[in-house]
């Protein structure tokens, strides 16, 4: 997935990230999504902005919990760990 120095980065990321999801059909773990996140990110012209909807319908999803916090700790260590950036 590393694409650094390539002029189209940030398509190759999404026709990357598009052909993981076609080929996992179980869908990608939490470390693999935010690899993508970040890569994305990372290759991205300008900033890139997450919205999640409907966030009080998911509070029962163990998984949405897991996600937000992966981006919480994320967000915690930006000053040492420069993964993506993130505002709440």
């Amino acid at each position: 997935m590393k694409i650094e120095g390539e002029r189209d980065g940030f398509k190759n990321v999404l026709e990357d990230f598009k052909m993981s999801l076609q080929r996992d059909e179980g869908g990608l773990d939490l470390v693999e999504l935010f690899r993508y996140l970040s890569a994305v990110c990372r290759e991205a012209e300008k900033p890139i902005v997450l919205m999640i909807d409907e966030a009080d319908s998911a509070a029962n999803n163990q998984v949405f919990i897991d996600f937000l916090a992966q981006l919480r700790g994320y967000y915690i260590d930006r000053d040492e760990t420069a993964t993506f950036c993130l505002s709440f």
